[in-house]
């Protein structure tokens, strides 16, 4: 993976129970591979999210990643 830019909707899931929300196992898998490797702050990294219509409203014009489909 690139860098990219991480939105609450995925960082949420790092820390809040997981009953009922979608991604959870992916969410932690990405925060293992980020630690592995040093990240200095970039521009024009994309946006990934779980929020799917955020996702969808964003493609046309910026870099996005929706977690859904990782």
């Amino acid at each position: 993976m690139t860098a990219c830019v991480i939105d609450a909707s995925v960082a949420a899931k790092w820390f809040l129970p997981a009953s009922g929300e979608a991604f959870t196992a992916e969410a932690p898998r990405m925060l293992a591979e980020l630690r592995r490797r040093t990240a200095a702050i970039l521009s024009n990294a994309p946006l990934v999210t779980a929020d799917e219509r955020l996702a969808n409203a964003l493609a046309a014009r910026y870099p996005v990643r929706w977690l859904g489909a990782a």
